[in-house]
């Protein structure tokens, strides 16, 4: 284990260079974003624990302690780098870091993610753009920077975390789930344009999991809970029933880095992989049913699941 920074030249993780030969890995080389906690953390360590050679990246070095720290004691090959996927200096300077130290990447995954949650007409035009400068335009940044090394190694994965926001729309997420289906949209056309390169691109869709971005007060736009607004009561359901979800869902950050290594390991992995029964389901529902349906459906049964938790809070204030 080992912390490399861009600004300080070649860097490589403190393990033998042969670590991983004879695990599915093989040793090669793979630049996680996001890695502080949640989805990233548990991937990078399922990675590095499958033999690959894992860069696990995120804006404040500080926050990467309990990664270091299993990484260090496991004796896995992790190198904490600092990349802000808003900052295309830092991508750069860490893609070129490990070229030159290890040669071209093997598999990128574009983890890094943000959230606002307020329905839209809370929502300020700069918490918009925020969200699409890290959730969309960091990942085209990141993909950017190391599709060159892949191109001319012949071969190369692309494994981006979307979300099942990004095959339905849901109320309260609005900004969200426009950059889960940008970066949908985006994923499908690049797999077109860099399949003749030997590079696969995968879509990995989870459900909702048990992770600390579903905290009552992580991600609230700004005017969300203003008392003014049409939509303060509605927010609040909202926020309820996404922690009583959260809470009640069985599907881990485990279960997405799995995932994660089937489409870093797989011969052909499916261009879009989703995760949970959940939105399986309501995905099928969107596939057979015509939109109108569908569309009456959802909203019928979004708004008597509010209902719901309104009913609950009234009754817990009493």
């Amino acid at each position: 284990m080992s912390r490399g920074r861009p600004d300080s030249g070649p860097f490589r993780p403190s393990i033998p260079e042969e670590y991983g030969r004879d695990l599915p890995g093989r040793g090669r080389s793979v630049l996680v974003t996001g890695a502080s906690a949640g989805i990233g953390l548990e991937t990078s360590l399922h990675l590095a624990r499958k033999g690959f050679h894992v860069y696990a990246t995120m804006r404040d070095l500080e926050r990467g302690a309990a990664l270091e720290a299993e990484a260090k004691n496991a004796g896995l090959p992790l190198c904490l780098l600092r990349v802000d996927v808003t900052e295309e200096e830092t991508i750069r300077a860490a893609v070129q870091g490990i070229v030159e130290t290890r040669g071209p990447l093997y598999g990128v995954v574009n983890n890094a993610g943000a959230i606002v949650r307020g329905f839209f007409e809370d929502l300020e035009e700069e918490e918009i753009r925020r969200i699409f400068d890290t959730n969309f335009f960091g990942t085209l940044a990141v993909t950017r920077a190391a599709l060159p090394g892949m191109r001319a190694a012949g071969r190369g994965r692309i494994v981006m975390i979307g979300s099942a926001g990004g095959r339905f729309g849901m109320a309260g997420a609005t900004a969200y789930c426009a950059t889960k289906f940008a970066l949908a949209g985006f994923s499908e056309s690049l797999a077109q344009e860099v399949a003749p390169f030997g590079i696969r691109v995968v879509l990995i869709e989870p459900g909702m999991i048990q992770t600390e971005l579903f905290g009552r007060n992580l991600g609230v736009a700004r005017n969300a809970r203003n008392a003014e607004s049409p939509y303060a009561d509605l927010f609040e359901d909202l926020l309820t029933l996404s922690l009583e979800r959260s809470r009640q869902t069985s599907l881990k950050t485990r279960d997405v880095a799995e995932a994660v290594a089937r489409a870093l390991l797989s011969a052909r992995p499916p261009m879009r992989l989703m995760v949970g029964q959940t939105p399986r389901l309501v995905f099928r529902l969107k596939r057979y049913l015509p939109e109108e349906s569908f569309q009456r459906v959802f909203t019928w049964a979004f708004y008597r699941k509010l209902r719901s938790v309104r009913q609950r809070r009234r009754l817990s204030v009493k």
